[in-house]
């Protein structure tokens, strides 16, 4: 599974939706915090701001929007709203580079992925990761 970091997160958001890079790099760290280490989180948490910024996202193609409904034992239904992250699209969304003449390029090898074949996987967390939930 690919992590998504600051950095990716940050690019793809620069790349696909084109807000400066220091914009995008605090929109970025908003996102993850409210995620944390979960691909998917329910809208009850979210705040208007936080909200607006999602359904940009959607439009982007980077997160999707869902519903899950239940019944309860009284019989009525329960709807819970969420959102989801698309970590592939965000991923090629921080691989396209844009030249100078408009077109697009995959750009390889721009961004590294995280291995664990520790045991103990946090051992193996560069201080980037860290950094984000530092504030």
């Amino acid at each position: 599974m690919k992590i998504i970091t600051l950095d990716t997160l940050s690019k793809a958001l620069t790349n696909k939706v084109g807000i400066s890079k220091e914009e995008a790099r605090e929109k970025a760290g908003m996102i993850l915090d409210l995620f944390g280490h979960h691909d998917r989180i329910i809208d009850n948490v979210l705040q208007p701001e936080d909200r607006a910024l999602f359904y940009l996202l959607e439009a982007a193609g980077m997160m999707e929007s869902g519903r899950y409904e239940t019944y309860l034992h009284n019989g009525k239904q329960w709807r819970t709203h969420y959102w989801q992250l698309k970590r592939n699209i965000i991923w090629q969304c921080a691989c396209i580079s844009k030249k100078g003449n408009g077109k697009k390029t995959i750009v390889k090898k721009s961004i590294k992925l995280t291995s664990y074949t520790s045991s103990n996987p946090y051992t193996t967390l560069s201080e980037e990761y860290w950094s984000r939930k530092k504030n």
